[in-house]
């Protein structure tokens, strides 16, 4: 399946249970494929890796955030941010540990 399939289905899936898409993390060989009108609806950063960040409120005045590789093999990070906890170095704490995640996948592939 393509990436572009997988995120139309990752982006139904996740917001059939309540998440909200924040923005989208793609490579520049996948932001190549994805038509104008995908483009319009969700904020995309150039990665060196495919992953949507999704959130939704939680208990206690926390918001669930989960940066979701883009891939047919499910895989997740998950963090649960308080309001006086730094959102931005948590989150780029997060887009570091997937960048890792996906550069061993491409290793292990070519092996």
């Amino acid at each position: 399946m393509s990436n572009i399939k997988l995120i139309d289905e990752l982006i139904r899936q996740y917001e059939k249970f309540g998440w909200e898409t924040q923005s989208l993390l793609l490579t520049e060989e996948t932001q190549k494929g994805i038509t104008k009108k995908t483009l319009d609806d969700f904020e995309i950063k150039t990665a060196s890796f495919d992953a949507i960040w999704f959130s939704r409120l939680s208990k206690n005045q926390k918001t669930a955030w989960e940066l979701r590789h883009i891939n047919e093999n499910p895989y997740a990070l998950f963090e649960l941010i308080e309001e006086e906890q730094e959102l931005d170095k948590v989150l780029k704490n997060a887009e570091t540990r997937m960048q890792k995640y996906a550069s061993n996948k491409r290793k292990s592939k070519r092996a």
